[in-house]
């Protein structure tokens, strides 16, 4: 997609198995996207808009964040049904929305930012040696993160909560 796609509803919809979808620079979806039971893969460039949520469907399916050096992009919707969400190349993706259904975050280089209320999301993050990680302690999986790169926790003294931290050095 390299210009807009828009629906009141579901703005990108599939049935079919294993659907593809690259929303381009620039690329805008107004609306939600849910795709249905196949293996499906979405790659987000810099600079794509989507308004509504994300949700993968059933099957294996893959998001894939990609961003330019000097690129600052932000996700606000729930995102749901991924088995894998990848962070690629520099620049930052801020994902703010609730994270549901996730199995992985791959954090390849660059920076991803989570603020969104992900109590739902049980799986698991790893962040490699040229990635970081920024996020409120909330927002972090229950399955727990792989810091092989930098960690960040961004909670105000005010936000409350509580949990444990373990590290393995």
């Amino acid at each position: 997609n390299y210009g807009t796609i828009s629906g009141p509803n579901n703005a990108i919809g599939s049935a079919a198995n294993n659907a593809r979808f690259t929303n381009r620079t620039g690329g805008a979806v107004d609306g939600s996207i849910n795709l249905g039971d196949g293996d499906d893969a979405i790659i987000l460039e810099p600079g794509s808009v989507i308004t509504g949520g994300i949700n993968g469907g059933g099957g294996s399916n893959t998001l894939t964040l990609q961003s330019g050096s000097s690129s600052d992009d932000t996700l606000s919707p729930l995102i749901s049904n991924f088995r894998a969400i990848t962070k690629d190349e520099p620049g930052q993706w801020a994902l703010t929305g609730a994270l549901t259904n996730i199995q992985t975050i791959l954090i390849n280089s660059g920076i991803l930012k989570l603020s969104g209320d992900n109590r739902n999301f049980i799986g698991t993050v790893t962040i490699l040696p040229s990635a970081a990680l920024e996020a409120k302690s909330y927002s972090l999986p229950s399955g727990g993160v792989t810091n092989n790169g930098t960690l960040t926790f961004t909670d105000a003294a005010s936000d409350g909560g509580s949990g444990e931290v373990s590290a393995y050095i």
